[in-house]
């Protein structure tokens, strides 16, 4: 499943990015295409609890 192992890929950069904002973290894992929505206002097809989507899980 690529699917997973792209979200533990995710997972792993989060760690190593702990001290970037997690907007910024969030941003830049959309634009690589990683468990990011392909539009704004799209909800991810990947399950998170990132702090904006935290509310619709």
């Amino acid at each position: 499943m690529a699917a997973i192992n792209q979200l533990k890929n995710t997972r792993s950069i989060q760690k190593e990015f702990l001290h970037v904002r997690t907007d910024e973290v969030s941003r830049i894992i959309t634009q690589a295409g990683v468990g990011g929505a392909d539009k704004v206002g799209e909800t991810s097809s990947i399950p998170h609890s990132c702090a904006r989507h935290r509310m619709r899980a």
